[in-house]
């Protein structure tokens, strides 16, 4: 082989490495923000269940189920470029979500520590009894 075809074959192989790392790391991206905005959506509704199942009203948070079905159904019209040339906002979509799922998940944990620190052991279901003996 001559020194300039063997050139030109690294060169080749080394663009395709980098092209596929690239994928990789897209794909694994990608499919982490998919998991994280499922287990997020049903850990923003977990929390509520669990808030109100302790006595305080949690409709607190920024991505309530509303606003999470309004920016998922517009990255499912724009996705594939389908309405719109040169369009795709499913990807975005999915990250804004797993975002804003996981930061609502944080205000509702928030909201309910400091309801049931500012109120007594009583009002919040803890009495000094033991069980019923």
């Amino acid at each position: 082989m001559s020194e300039g075809t063997m050139f030109r074959l690294q060169a080749r192989t080394g663009l395709r490495a980098k092209l596929v790392r690239a994928m990789v790391v897209t794909l694994v991206g990608v499919t982490g923000a998919t998991v994280l905005t499922v287990v997020g959506s049903f850990s923003v509704s977990y929390t509520r269940a669990r808030a109100e199942a302790l006595g305080v009203e949690c409709k607190v948070g920024i991505a309530s189920r509303p606003v999470r079905v309004v920016i998922l159904s517009i990255g499912l019209v724009f996705a594939a470029e389908e309405l719109v040339p040169g369009l795709d906002l499913l990807e975005p979509a999915i990250y804004v979500m797993a975002a804003l799922t996981t930061f609502t998940v944080g205000q509702r944990i928030w909201h309910v520590r400091k309801q049931l620190a500012g109120e007594s052991p009583e009002a919040a279901g803890v009495t000094g009894d033991g069980p019923p003996g």
